[in-house]
């Protein structure tokens, strides 16, 4: 008796040492999880406001959207700026709500959600390659080059993944056998439907989707026969999600395809064989991404570095051929799908390897470099029978310690030092924003900027939302009579050298930040005397034949033409040298506003022959037709390039102005100089009969 209560005991203990050992087990995969999440958020918070430097356009659109629905709007769907999902937008509304309108605000959602990244992917990784996979897993995505830096940058794209990964860990966890309920697929559809309001490569969603159930079909049509209600719960309440958005696109077909025939491989008139080819070589580049050539674009990381150090990232190469062996097996062909489907938008757009774009597959990637470490490789048990395990889970920290040692000082060393990231990311425009703020309210602000409204400009600088905005490249507003006006340049609109002769009285000074880089050009024009006649004045360097044409809303006042041709010298060998040089025809048209307008409106310029013919054009408008004013002069510079044979015969300038929504030419209405109906016909000098 005595013997058997002493068996008893001993079973008793070990039964309680065996719990203890599954707590223990249970609680050091969670401790070192917080640690790992802990560290994302440390790599992602740190000083996100100022790296990566100032703020760029993409991102600060995405402020400015914020700022719509705090004023009430709540679209599901921007049209602006190409077209946005929303629902990045409603986050970075409440980032403004809690922090004020800053850089932080708009970068803070898309560093969370990397952050979150972390612990979804464990979770993804305990249902597919083990608890020892899934911790690698989540390590290399919280040290991972490529999340690290597109989880700093204020974009969109940053909800997909967390989405795609918290919806593929609900649903295996619904097909697993005893977890089929409905409150798990109602949260598997509630992700999917989700994942269409992130980000433009979330259209491929459904397509993984429909592959994954036809593999189920095939090879696990059990699980199907009995998971087919929660799976078809999961689509309804997708489906219902993702309903507004499609009724958007339905109501405005152009918001699906704008942004997709800007980026698309295939754009225009690409002949079939050569887009093949282009698809064909940026499937190449795609699968090279991982660990041998990444992205080119130093905005995204180091030009050319891959997603993963090339030291660790050929790992990734060993788990897909893992998982393609133990393909038979749902999850191993769901991460093997995941990947395969979300990285097609880099093969169908241009720009390829694009780590942004394949942004999608970056959790499928952590995940297949982590499978070799799922399971001890029968190697490692032969020569350390006893230690294989720990030997093979040393390995795989050490390798995630080489990647964080390239990675960590990678990005904020040496990626951080680039002098390009002034100018990339727009820091630049940060600065000139503040500056802005700087001039009085009563003083006329002109603004020179690539991209028209610049929302970097915007959204930091309240004072710009009263700036005339031009392009000091293709025009020049004069500064009004009577009035002090302050002209900002921008370092992406480099100033026409005609500008320099409407300078005149004018102070400035090159602004340069504290490395000597160059942020812009600051202008500053006393008031000029006010001349005869309400709101009138005399231009600073008169044109050089005058005219009288009334175009659209427009007093077409003047024209002065120049070539670099001569017009007399030389015969035609010297002529037709200058023309082989790169002869151009530079045209400046003087315009004062009758009619302010809404329309957008843009000057074409044509060059013709004595028959009619088109030798040349150019099509601009520097200063853009929403900012006229009446009674405002401007400028318009034109350059034409000139064929490389002389110009024989007369030739003469067909000008006016045309709608660029519609292409109408507005009417003229002339005293002199008019031809047909809006067009002005200026001859051109200097090009005489031969």
């Amino acid at each position: 008796m005595t013997m058997l209560l002493e068996v008893g005991r001993d079973r008793v203990c070990s039964r309680d040492m065996a719990s203890n050992h599954r707590r223990t087990g249970q609680w050091l995969p969670l401790f070192l999880l917080f640690l790992l999440t802990a560290a994302a958020a440390a790599l992602r918070l740190y000083h996100l406001d100022t790296l990566p430097p100032g703020l760029h356009h993409d991102e600060a659109s995405n402020g400015m959207l914020a700022r719509h629905i705090l004023a009430g709007h709540t679209p599901v769907f921007f049209s602006d700026y190409t077209g946005k999902e929303a629902a990045y937008m409603y986050l970075v509304a409440a980032a403004i709500h809690l922090v004020g309108p800053t850089v932080l605000a708009i970068r803070l959602p898309a560093a969370l959600a990397g952050v979150a990244l972390v612990p979804a992917i464990f979770l993804v990784g305990r249902r597919t390659i083990g608890e020892r996979g899934a911790i690698l897993a989540a390590a290399l995505t919280t040290v991972a080059p490529w999340l690290l830096h597109l989880n700093r940058i204020g974009f969109r794209a940053n909800l997909l993944p967390l989405l795609l990964t918290l919806w593929v860990w609900l649903l295996l966890r619904s097909l697993a056998p005893g977890r089929n309920t409905w409150s798990g697929w109602a949260g598997a559809g509630l992700c999917l439907g989700l994942t269409a309001h992130t980000y433009t490569a979330s259209r491929l969603v459904p397509l993984l989707v429909v592959l994954f159930v036809a593999y189920l079909a095939v090879w696990h049509r059990p699980v199907l026969q009995r998971c087919w209600r929660g799976l078809l719960l999961m689509l309804v309440l997708a489906a219902l999600v993702t309903a507004p958005l499609l009724l958007h696109f339905l109501r405005y077909p152009s918001d699906w395809g704008e942004r997709l025939g800007q980026i698309g491989v295939c754009t225009g008139d690409v002949p079939a064989g050569a887009c093949v080819r282009r698809m064909a070589e940026h499937a190449w580049a795609t699968l090279l991404m991982v660990g041998w050539q990444g992205d080119p674009m130093g905005f995204f990381n180091w030009p050319g570095a891959p997603a993963l150090p090339i030291s660790v990232g050929w790992l990734f190469s060993v788990g897909a051929v893992l998982a393609l062996w133990r393909v038979r097996e749902p999850a191993m062909a769901l991460l093997l799908l995941w990947w395969g489907v979300l990285v097609v938008p880099g093969v169908l757009s241009q720009d390829s390897p694009h780590f942004l774009r394949t942004i999608g597959a970056a959790p499928p990637t952590m995940l297949l470099w982590a499978l070799p470490f799922a399971r001890t490789p029968k190697v490692l048990q032969r020569l350390a029978a006893r230690h294989a395990s720990l030997v093979t889970g040393i390995i795989g920290v050490a390798l995630v310690l080489v990647a964080a040692g390239s990675s960590i000082p990678g990005y904020f060393g040496r990626w951080a030092a680039r002098p390009e990231l002034f100018y990339e990311y727009m820091h630049y425009a940060a600065d000139l924003a503040r500056l802005a703020d700087d001039i009085p309210p009563g003083v006329d602000l002109y603004l020179s900027e690539e991209y028209y409204r610049h929302p970097t400009y915007l959204y930091l600088s309240p004072r710009t939302h009263a700036a005339r905005w031009f392009d000091a490249r293709f025009g020049w507003p004069v500064a009004r009579p009577g009035q002090r006006s302050v002209y900002l340049i921008s370092p992406a609109t480099p100033t026409d050298p005609r500008v320099a002769r409407f300078l005149q009285g004018a102070a400035g000074q090159n602004i340069l930040n504290e490395h000597g880089q160059y942020t812009g050009t600051l202008l500053e024009i006393a008031p000029a005397p006010v001349g005869e006649g309400r709101g009138t004045g005399t231009w600073p360097v008169a044109p050089a034949t005058a005219m009288d044409v009334r175009v659209g809303g427009l007093h077409l006042e003047g024209v002065t033409i120049e070539h670099t041709i001569a017009e007399t010298a030389g015969g035609e060998e010297e002529r037709r040298g200058q023309a082989e040089a790169g002869a151009k025809l530079f045209v400046t048209l003087f315009w004062r506003v009758q009619t302010p307008t809404l329309r957008d409106l843009r000057v074409f310029l044509h060059l013709r022959d004595e028959a009619g013919h088109l030798v040349g054009q150019h099509d601009t408008l520097g200063y853009p037709s929403r900012e006229w004013r009446e009674g405002d002069r401007f400028v318009t510079f034109h350059t034409i390039p000139l064929p490389a044979h002389p110009l024989n015969g007369p030739h003469h300038l067909a000008l006016g102005l045309y709608d660029v929504v519609s292409g109408e030419r507005l009417p003229t209405s002339a005293l002199e100089g008019a031809d047909e109906e809006g067009v002005v016909v200026v001859p051109l000098p200097g090009a005489g009969d031969e």
